[in-house]
């Protein structure tokens, strides 16, 4: 289930998770194949939809850690699906922010890019 779009998941995240979540996004730049918009819990969840075993052993202990705030929510939905969900509902509402007609006219009346080579 891919959350509406302009959903307020973003935006009801709290201070101290969205500064665990830019933390994880500076990891991310870290990691050889890190991806920025996405969270360490979604490529270990990616990870285990592909059978990859450091993904199933993550998800299993991220499962397990709601005392880090981690762990599956009241409906027994794990923590890997919900930071796919954020994840998506964060680079939706970052779409839907730069998509704003009036900052596209206004980009259109700036120079175009010169394309990478």
């Amino acid at each position: 289930m891919i959350p509406q779009r302009g959903a307020p998941i973003a935006k009801e995240t709290s201070r101290p998770m969205r500064l665990v979540i830019a933390t994880d996004g500076f990891g991310q730049c870290a990691m050889p194949f890190g991806k920025i918009g996405i969270t360490i819990s979604s490529r270990a969840m990616i990870a285990k939809a592909h059978n990859h075993k450091w993904g199933i052993w993550l998800c299993w202990i991220l499962d397990r850690t709601t005392w880090l705030g981690f762990g599956v929510d009241a409906n027994g939905c794990p923590h890997g699906k919900q930071a796919v969900l954020h994840d998506i509902a964060r680079c939706d509402d970052a779409l839907w922010t730069l998509t704003d007609p009036q900052l596209q006219a206004y980009l259109d009346t700036l120079p175009a890019m010169v394309p990478d080579s």
